[in-house]
């Protein structure tokens, strides 16, 4: 009889620790342990998550919008992407092309944009500059190509298009967060981030040395 308990007990602890090795829990992390997850991780996520640990996000900067509060990164050699939501500012003395790590705890939707929110921006470091930022050539955008990095050809613009507003570049619903007034006229190029605001799928520029292509003369 004791040897069947004793068999018994071994079977359920072996049970236990299968159980536990094939669903951790947050008890699996510690508080201060920096836990790496991928872009692809982020946007297969597709949707809101706090995460167990502090957790870190690698990507090549592809421009940091007005105010500061937002910015985007995208994973290196793909055109695919996720924004940055910052509760403080991006650290200044960033520049489009740095591949750079960044401390973050939650995944969220804020207005069906897909962004990875953390609280004061934390670049954990900044590994390399002047790093090849990828896109495809488009010309319409979708809610699909969410975070991916676009370029428009032959683009013009009817009317200027103020810092922090609102328009529409070659039949494409655009936001301007570049500090900067986009003069109209013809442009070789526009090319920016994709995203969403409610049910309008929308191009952020943020860099306007990244985002606006040189002018066509007249």
């Amino acid at each position: 009889m004791a040897i069947k308990t004793r068999c018994l007990g071994v079977i359920i602890l072996t049970t236990l620790l299968w159980s536990a090795c094939e669903n951790p829990t947050s008890s699996d992390t510690t508080p201060d342990e920096v836990v790496p997850v991928s872009i692809y991780d982020v946007i297969r996520q597709n949707g809101v998550m706090t995460y167990p640990s502090t957790m870190e996000i690698e990507g090549v900067l592809t421009g940091v919008g007005f105010g500061d509060w937002n910015a985007h990164i995208q994973s290196p050699g793909s055109n695919k992407g996720v924004n940055i939501r910052s509760v403080g500012k991006v650290p200044a003395g960033l520049a489009s092309g740095d591949r750079i790590r960044v401390i973050f705890d939650e995944v969220q939707e804020w207005n069906n944009l897909l962004q990875v929110m953390t609280a004061t921006a934390q670049v954990s470091d900044v590994i390399s500059s002047g790093n090849e930022i990828k896109f495809d050539v488009v010309t319409s955008i979708s809610s699909e190509m969410q975070g991916n990095v676009v370029r428009l050809n032959d683009v013009t613009i009817e009317s200027e298009l103020n810092n922090a507003s609102n328009g529409t570049i070659n039949g494409v619903a655009a936001r301007n967060e570049t500090r900067v007034t986009i003069a109209p006229g013809s442009y070789q190029y526009i090319q920016g981030v994709v995203g969403q605001y409610q049910d309008v799928t929308q191009l952020l520029l943020y860099d306007s040395t990244f985002s606006l292509g040189p002018i066509v003369d007249p």
